[in-house]
Order: C-alpha cells, then sequence, then structure tokens
C-alpha cells in the first residue's frame, strides 16, 4: 500500500507506504501488516474498501491500531471475512478488492464506511487483491 497524490493518484516518491501479507483462502483472513511512514501516534484501521463512495458495498473493518512515535505500525491477525473478496456487490468485482489504511477517525467501523475524506492521510492499494473465503466447513479442503 502506498501514500499517492490524490491529483493523479501516482505513488508519492518517499512518501509512507504498507506491506500486507496475507493468505488468499481459506477460513480466516490472516495477515501481516507493516506500514511506515505514517503519522506518528495516530490510530489508523486496514479496511476492505468496496466501491462506490463510501465504501460499504459491503466493505469491511480489518484491523485497527495506532502507529508508534517513528511512524511505524505493525497489525497481525486473523479474522472471519464471511465472504469473498471482492464482494459481487463491489464495483471492483470480479477484478479483485481494494484495501486501504486510513484514518479511524475517518472510518465508521459499525456502518462499514468512510465518514470523510483525507486521502494524503491514507495509504491506497498498488494492486487489487482477491481472497478466497472457504465459508463455515469444519475441516479444511484437502492439500495436494
Amino acid at each position: 500500500l502506498y501514500q499517492k497524490d490524490s491529483s493523479d493518484w501516482s505513488i508519492v516518491e518517499g512518501g509512507a507506504w504498507g506491506k500486507l501479507k496475507y493468505n488468499q483462502s481459506c477460513f480466516t483472513f490472516d495477515y501481516v501488516f507493516n506500514g511506515h511512514g505514517l503519522a506518528k501516534n495516530t490510530e489508523y484501521s486496514l479496511i476492505y474498501y468496496a466501491d462506490p463512495w463510501p465504501g460499504n458495498n459491503p466493505g469491511m473493518l480489518i484491523a485497527s491500531g495506532e502507529s508508534n512515535p517513528g511512524g511505524n505500525l505493525n497489525l497481525v491477525g486473523s479474522i472471519d471475512l464471511g465472504m469473498d473478496l471482492p464482494s459481487e456487490l463491489d464495483q471492483n468485482f470480479p477484478d479483485g478488492a481494494k484495501l486501504w489504511l486510513v484514518l479511524s477517525s475517518d472510518y465508521d467501523a459499525a456502518t462499514n464506511q468512510m465518514t470523510a475524506w483525507n486521502p494524503d492521510s491514507y495509504l491506497f492499494e498498488a494492486a487489487l487483491i482477491s481472497y478466497d473465503w472457504c465459508g463455515n466447513n469444519q475441516e479444511p479442503p484437502p492439500t495436494d
């Protein structure tokens, strides 16, 4: 994820950035996110933003946390999304889903939607992602 210039959506050279590792399918969305160059001591939310605005189509909060005094943020966890990414309701379907890091104060986790727009403070996707939710099965799929 990268800080982008909101006038043309190009990546800001030397700007804030983050790396997200995640599993592409299974019962839970397991992830590790490390962000750098962020605002110090600031609460952020890692979200699935589903177009169009305000992103609750259906959208989802994945994780939240506070950056440290050096402007770094580490989020690690596992969440049952209960759906594939992207959702069929997302305007980006079937191409992929947008995962963004936004200011927690600009996101309403209860309604899964953005409540303000401060793009210079966010990290945006470099590429759309896909995630295949395995459903509520009790046994993992066989591996070959």
